[in-house]
């Protein structure tokens, strides 16, 4: 969800993009805002005489971004960049940038672009699906605990070490996922809803955090699924995989074990 220059934050989950990459830099050495606009937000080194941005201050006050009308100071991406490449803030990038910012963009999604987004989570993490039948327990676990349950065993032993953000997008994803099915399964198998990622965001936001949630899951459900226009024995294959529980590549979870 890059940002043109000039453009500002207009919804709380913009605005909470923007506060949950400064509060990481923060809580890293809490290095003043002065001294973070003398070393990421300058072109070139100052003339004499040049006032000092205040940048990170407007950021932590105002959510503001810079608006790139002075050729003398970077826009946010540029900042964004620079802040990365310093090694006390390495990681800062992957918040800011996070997929989950560019999903709130868009009005509509196909069937294919969620299967291609879950893909590349899987992929970047190092995770994949397992069929129900190698999973030992898994059968009898669908039946004594229904379908959901078995999967959400799986999910979140598979996203120990993941970011709450990406957690949170894979969540989301699935729930978006789930209103493409036509054949009979629970269907608060997926909900469009990640209860992790809302009390990520309450921890990192405060009441703010809630606020963002609230509207987050309202965009969430706002996007527009578009349904494969062909159906056949392939498209309900490839339905039916997506639902596979996740586990970490070349292991094989017990469940009841962790």
């Amino acid at each position: 969800m890059p940002k043109k220059a000039g453009g500002q934050p207009k919804t709380s989950y913009e605005k909470a993009r923007i506060q949950i990459w400064y509060e990481e830099i923060k809580s890293r050495g809490n290095p003043k805002d002065g001294r973070l606009d003398k070393l990421f937000v300058w072109r070139s080194p100052p003339l004499k005489g040049d006032l000092q941005p205040k940048i990170f201050a407007n950021i932590r006050k105002y959510h503001r971004y810079p608006k790139g009308l002075d050729p003398r100071w970077k826009d946010i991406n540029e900042i964004v960049l620079a802040v990365e490449s310093d090694s006390q803030f390495q990681g800062t990038e992957d918040l800011f940038n996070a997929d989950l910012w560019d999903l709130l963009e868009i009005k509509s999604i196909t069937e294919a672009q969620i299967y291609e987004r879950i893909d590349r989570v899987l992929i970047q993490n190092d995770l994949e699906r397992r069929p129900g039948k190698d999973i030992p327990g898994y059968k009898q676990a669908i039946m004594i605990t229904r379908f959901s349950s078995s999967f959400h065993e799986t999910f979140q032993w598979s996203m120990e070490g993941i970011s709450p953000l990406t957690r949170g997008y894979l969540e989301l994803l699935h729930g978006m996922h789930m209103k493409t099915m036509k054949y009979t399964l629970p269907m608060d198998a997926f909900p469009v809803n990640s209860q992790f990622l809302e009390k990520y965001l309450i921890l990192k936001l405060g009441d703010f955090g809630r606020e963002c949630y609230v509207d987050l899951i309202k965009k969430v459900d706002d996007i527009e699924i578009l349904k494969n226009q062909k159906e056949g024995d392939s498209s309900f294959k490839r339905r039916w995989a997506i639902t596979w529980p996740i586990c970490k590549a070349g292991q094989i979870p017990v469940l009841g074990s962790y």
